[in-house]
């Protein structure tokens, strides 16, 4: 996954604004469901548990594990972003 750049092309296209409270990127969210997705993990609560796993964390570049809230406020955030660039095209 670091050899093909997928974590900087998905920063590429979903930049995510650094502030004092943010830990997660969009890309490494995105990531961690794509990873889990392939896995067979399927609940916002198994992704949380399943990016405990140090290999993922590693692989992800994570400090600490995803919880399911914010699993869940990036994909709504996504959802908003996804539906207003479609009404301005």
């Amino acid at each position: 996954m670091n050899k093909i750049n997928i974590g900087k092309e998905l920063n590429n296209l979903f930049p995510t604004e650094k502030t004092s409270a943010t830990k997660f990127s969009y890309a490494q969210v995105l990531l961690s469901l794509l990873l889990a997705s392939l896995s067979g993990v399927n609940r916002a609560a198994r992704i949380a548990n399943f990016t405990s796993d140090s290999l993922v964390q590693c692989l992800l570049n994570l400090q600490t594990n995803i919880n399911k809230d914010v699993v869940g406020q990036r994909l709504k955030k996504l959802e908003q972003f996804g539906s207003v660039s479609r009404i301005h095209i």
